[in-house]
């Protein structure tokens, strides 16, 4: 039972070092003139166990940040990577497990690299720092943490901080997470959420026929896109304890870290 429907049950309060703001106090203030008010302007989350991040994580992202801006004319200010808990993330992975600490040193070093590479292409102002590591969920909240749960807490800190904006909070994930967890698709009535769904052509017909069913829904986003399923955290780490070269799929900067700490490499 997810701890949103259990009101008895208190989670710990959200703060700018657990779940920081800057950057999305940096954005609207950018585009408070150029985009008109009535453009919704959007917070990105999605939830996982990044054990490690890599550059897939990264660039999804991206490519739903286009989809939503183009495709469904939002404007997004900021968005959240929040890596599980580790007590959800052990269990799952036993000795494959990345300790807390160096997964979020993972996002932030995963994060930093594709900015810098975008600034470097776009220059600074056309490069937007938009997504930032959540500490929240895997260092704070001392249990694992159900993602309904995760997202309604970010909503609720959101309006918080921002009581004079209309923030809307879009949960990201595959279609083929909408298969294990259909209730993503409830989001918009039940936690006033958002939902935005990365439909890749690997994933299976039920994922397309949710789509069908939901396409019109309102606060409801499918995002097609051609990139497959190139990456996973099971493949870097499979290649790592290799000692091979894992930088066909993250950061060199995060290959570096993972070698001088000896996460998995020999």
């Amino acid at each position: 039972m997810s701890k949103l429907y259990s009101p008895h049950v208190q989670l710990p309060a959200r703060t700018p070092q657990s779940t920081p703001v800057d950057k999305i106090t940096h954005l609207l203030e950018k585009y408070r003139n150029s985009v008109p008010s009535h453009v919704q302007r959007c917070v990105l989350l999605s939830t996982g166990s990044y054990n490690p991040c890599h550059q897939m994580h990264i660039k999804t992202f991206q490519i739903i940040k286009k989809a939503l801006e183009s495709s469904y004319g939002k404007l997004v200010v900021g968005a959240f990577i929040s890596p599980s808990h580790g007590q959800y993330v052990s269990g799952k992975l036993r000795d494959d497990y990345i300790e807390t600490e160096a997964r979020l040193e993972i996002c932030k070093l995963s994060i930093d690299s594709e900015t810098n590479k975008l600034k470097e292409m776009y220059g600074e102002e056309n490069a937007d720092d938009f997504l930032s590591v959540d500490r929240w969920e895997s260092a704070v909240c001392c249990e694992f943490i159900d993602f309904p749960d995760i997202t309604f807490s970010l909503r609720e800190y959101i309006e918080q901080q921002f009581p004079n904006e209309n923030i809307q909070i879009i949960y990201i994930c595959g279609s083929d997470h909408i298969e294990k967890c259909p209730y993503v698709l409830s989001f918009p009535t039940r936690l006033k959420c958002g939902a935005a769904i990365l439909n890749r052509p690997s994933h299976s017909k039920s994922a397309a026929s949710k789509q069908s069913s939901y396409k019109a829904t309102e606060h409801i986003y499918w995002v097609d896109t051609t990139m497959e399923d190139e990456c996973s955290s099971t493949l870097v780490r499979n290649k790592a304890k290799l000692g091979e070269s894992i930088s066909q799929w993250v950061y060199p900067e995060v290959e570096s870290y993972m070698r001088t700490h000896h996460i998995y490499f020999p």
